[in-house]
């Protein structure tokens, strides 16, 4: 998160039923936004206590990441450490974010020249900004054949990285890439359904490769454009339980 004045997000967090129970964490202008959503879950683990059974049925808390923003790129990580937190209250997570677009103009004429808001171009008016649902297996000398034989599937691309090595003397990733867009819309859930329901069937495959050969999966989701319309992100219990049993982390990434 930027640390910025036009920048304000807040978490609120609905622990259940009895408003007495809701918190509010923010509006902050840094800091990273997943801090919020821990600290709300904090609060919902305090209030609850043992009162709280979780159960198939259950229904758990409900958080909702809210706010405006100037620059980017901006986004939440979650770790597949806070997705088996969240899996495990049966929790349910909104992120609702815009941006500020005419604020942005601004500061970048300010230090650049006119020209270059050629590569912040906008959606025509009223059209939804592209965006890309991505799962990836990302590892260090992935076998790409390998991979798709133990998935049965064909990726939709795949990367290698020119030379090994960072300049730091890192080990460089290669990529198993499966994507969805570019699309054009106002919420991720129909196209994050689609790849859910494609990945669920190969839950203990994934989980094999990234015990066998130290890949890590992760969902992405893209936003292309510099909109101020940032496409909603819902996920609901049985999602998050999904992404915790492929040992997933999920990144929203907004340019």
């Amino acid at each position: 998160m930027k640390d910025s004045p036009e920048f304000a997000v807040t978490v609120r967090g609905f622990c259940e039923e009895s408003a007495g129970t809701n918190v509010t964490i923010g509006p902050r202008d840094s800091g990273e936004i997943v801090d919020l959503l821990r600290e709300a879950q904090a609060h919902c683990k305090h209030v609850l206590g043992p009162r709280r059974s979780v159960g198939a049925s259950a229904r758990g808390p409900r958080y909702l990441c809210s706010g405006v923003f100037t620059e980017g790129p901006l986004g939440l990580i979650l770790q597949p450490d806070d997705i088996r937190t969240l899996a495990s209250e049966r929790a349910a997570l909104t992120v609702r974010l815009f941006r500020n677009v005419e604020a942005f103009r601004e500061r970048i004429l300010a230090v650049r020249d006119e020209k270059e808001l050629d590569d912040y171009v906008e959606p025509a008016k009223g059209e939804s900004p592209e965006v890309e649902v991505i799962f990836a297996l990302r590892g260090v000398g992935l076998d790409f054949g390998l991979i798709s034989k133990r998935l049965g599937l064909e990726p939709t691309y795949t990367s290698s990285p020119p030379r090994p090595f960072t300049s730091e003397g890192g080990s460089r990733r290669h990529q198993w890439i499966l994507t969805t867009g570019p699309l054009r819309l106002m919420d991720f859930q129909e196209p994050l359904a689609q790849l859910f329901q494609r990945l669920a069937p190969l839950t203990e495959q994934i989980r094999s490769l990234a015990n066998e050969i130290l890949v890590e999966p992760s969902v992405d989701l893209v936003v292309l454009e510099y909109s101020d319309r940032i496409p909603t992100l819902r996920l609901g219990p049985n999602d998050l339980l999904l992404l915790a049993n492929l040992e997933s982390r999920l990144w929203l990434d907004i340019l």
